[in-house]
């Protein structure tokens, strides 16, 4: 019978591990949009090439094209080659002089858009999607776009919602570990939890052996003294982990409590590289 404890509590240990490791965060996960700043921010572009200070840098081009086309056509297909060609900085320049002669040009407050999406400057991206779609709600580029970016801001939002110590403390005191995963601690709460299976189960198996030798010494007729001290110890080691087994309860319960607002409860926080997003998080004890 005590085997089947110990081996039990070793199964229940070992599925615990599995399924926290199972739901952890990819911390590589590649998505194709990152954190916005200022939501509502009106699209715009540094101060140095804002207002009459744009056009009259467009304007002081030679804008190649055909005379027949409009200057802002020009300007728009000018701006288009720049783009092609990766110049992304200098195509803002001529896409956003086109929206200031035309605040109704679709397409290009789209290349406004993807300029400063190529230059990471993703607060103003939003808000030039945002023009699209108030001309054009049905762009699908936009759309796009625009639920990526939403998708993200839910995130921080939620990620900075107020917590309750007893949110992270009533999880620790259902099972040891439950609220260290909750804080986002997940490393930690698998120690926890393994500890508390171990002992517990170490425990209930020492039980298990002191019950069975007693026995065996009340109907033993020799050697007495060493059939009781053999339960003895198995009773004594019982102790032992049962006690550690309350310890490692009450140090997880106080421990989620502590750091129920901890940075990583706060936030997996949104890290930018080679234009992409990547989630990042860190172990803190």
């Amino acid at each position: 019978m005590g085997h089947i404890f110990f081996r039990v509590s070793l199964i229940v240990s070992s599925l615990f591990i599995f399924f926290s490791a199972s739901v952890a965060v990819d911390f590589n996960a590649q998505h194709r949009v990152i954190n916005v700043g200022a939501q509502d921010a009106p699209a715009r572009v540094s101060p140095t090439t804002t207002g009459q200070t744009v056009q009259a840098l467009a304007e002081s081009q030679t804008v190649p094209g055909d005379a027949a086309l409009s200057k802002a056509e020009q300007y728009y297909n000018y701006g288009e080659k720049l783009f092609n060609a990766g110049d992304y900085t200098n195509a803002l320049k001529y896409f956003y002089t086109v929206t200031k002669m035309d605040i109704k040009n679709i397409k290009a407050w789209k290349k406004t858009a993807f300029c400063y999406y190529k230059l990471q400057k993703h607060n103003y991206a939003y808000s030039a999607f945002k023009m699209v779609l108030k001309y054009d709600p049905a762009d699908k580029d936009s759309l796009e776009f625009m639920d990526y970016y939403k998708t993200i801001i839910d995130k921080n939002t939620k990620g900075k919602t107020k917590r309750e110590p007893f949110d992270s403390i009533w999880r620790s005191a259902v099972f040891p570990g439950f609220g260290q995963v909750y804080n986002n601690q997940t490393a930690k709460g698998i120690i926890f939890g393994s500890a508390f299976i171990a002992g517990a189960g170490l425990c209930v198996y020492y039980v298990s052996d002191e019950k069975v030798k007693y026995d065996k010494y009340k109907i033993t007729n020799e050697n007495q003294d060493i059939a009781y001290k053999q339960a003895q110890d198995s009773w004594t080691t019982a102790l032992v982990f049962g006690i550690l087994a309350g310890a490692v309860y009450a140090g997880s319960v106080a421990d989620a409590g502590v750091n129920y607002n901890c940075d990583e409860a706060q936030t997996a926080g949104l890290e930018i590289k080679d234009n992409a997003v990547y989630l990042a998080a860190s172990c803190r004890w």
